[in-house]
């Protein structure tokens, strides 16, 4: 089974099991896995695990080392979720324009600031409200 990605199939674009944009392995070898049909979910997990756990690990110690120098974490259990949110992030409501989207965001990984997905990105967060 072959499926095609924009013309070729996921082999003819020569991926390995590195994270996109750096050098970091997903698994022991990486640089020498080719991505293919048969381990594309192995590798989406891998993007994910290290996206949002193993390449985090460090700031999240360092945020809990802060708290835990402020008051003890079990203390954090006396709050809701919302009023830890109004806590770390304040209660302004912060409406994002299309310019300043454009000046904070800074495409990599392939993409420029004139790239449609990139574009519609910009255009999509700036419609959101906070709801």
């Amino acid at each position: 089974y072959q499926r095609r990605v924009r013309g070729g199939t996921l082999e003819d674009y020569c991926l390995d099991f590195i994270l996109p944009g750096s050098d970091v392995e997903l698994s022991p070898g990486g640089r020498n896995t080719a991505l293919t049909i048969h381990n594309v979910e192995d590798y989406l997990c891998a993007v994910v695990n290290f996206t949002l756990k193993e390449g985090v690990r460090k700031q999240m110690e360092a945020v809990r080392t802060g708290f835990s120098s402020v008051m003890p974490l079990a203390n954090l259990q006396l709050f809701y979720a919302n009023e830890m949110k109004i806590l770390l992030c304040g209660t302004a409501e912060e409406k994002w324009s299309e310019d300043d989207l454009k000046t904070a965001i800074q495409p990599d990984h392939g993409y420029t600031s004139q790239s449609s997905a990139v574009l519609f990105l910009i255009q999509v967060m700036s419609t959101l409200n906070g709801d």
